[in-house]
């Protein structure tokens, strides 16, 4: 069953676009400076899907980043060539996936001063907000480039770094000198609780990890599913999804 964010969320995440785009919000900052000014150690990721959930983080984690993600789930389709005549039209297979990173604390610290105590309800929502809002007006700021300003006509949200598939096919995600890069394995999933969205994952580091991450949750998926056969379909396809990865380490 599907989830339509209440009335009094539309408002705010109306609110907030309108003051991000007509105001310069972020300030400069360095990764590290952010981290001082805001802590996000208080918010609690997202587990449950109503029936079931995924595991607890150990509590000999802390919580490293949260991140708002918009890229694409890549599937590949066989050429016509390649099936026999006669045969049921073969599946989508998974190929991996590409996202940007947004940080999500500078929304969250924003939040809180405009909406005390309701901040990660707000962010449970924005990944539907970024799934469907008009992508390329998100001007964002890289915390590796300090001195690039906001453009006009969109948020000044900090890219933090980017999630893809390795040559091997293990998922990355790359978040910059301060963070390191993670390879990790799922080792949990639920479905999502939105229809036609990408599961919920836990995953684990392996090695080939650069820094200190250890977990990884992708959660409040939207979007990000093939369709169920190739018909018309071959070579490459790639389905927009939006999601938060929230980093243990």
């Amino acid at each position: 069953m599907s989830r339509s964010p209440p009335c009094v969320v539309v408002l705010v995440l109306t609110f907030l676009s309108v003051f991000l785009h007509l105001t310069s919000a972020f300030p400069t900052l360095t990764r590290r400076q952010q981290d001082n000014v805001f802590d996000i150690s208080k918010y609690t990721v997202p587990l449950s899907n109503g029936p079931s959930a995924l595991p607890s983080p150990l509590s000999t984690l802390s919580l490293k980043a949260i991140t708002l993600a918009r890229g694409t789930q890549n599937y590949t389709c066989p050429a016509p060539s390649s099936t026999t005549p006669g045969t049921p039209c073969p599946t989508p297979t998974a190929a991996g996936a590409v996202a940007t990173l947004y940080d999500a604390s500078p929304l969250l610290s924003l939040i809180a001063t405009r909406s005390p105590g309701h901040e990660q309800t707000i962010l449970n929502y924005l990944s539907r907000y970024l799934y469907y809002f008009p992508f390329p007006s998100i001007i964002s700021r890289s915390h590796h480039n300090d001195n690039v300003k906001r453009g006009d006509g969109g948020f000044n949200v900090p890219v933090l770094g980017t999630h893809y598939f390795d040559a091997s096919k293990i998922p990355t995600w790359d978040l910059g000198p301060s963070l390191g890069i993670m390879k990790a394995k799922r080792v949990n999933g639920i479905p999502a609780p939105l229809e036609g969205a990408i599961d919920w994952l836990l995953l684990e580091s392996v090695a080939g990890t650069v820094g200190g991450l250890k977990l990884v949750y992708r959660v409040e998926t939207v979007g990000g599913i093939a369709g169920k056969d190739c018909a018309g379909v071959m070579g490459g396809v790639q389905v927009p999804y939006s999601a938060q990865y929230w980093f243990y380490g």
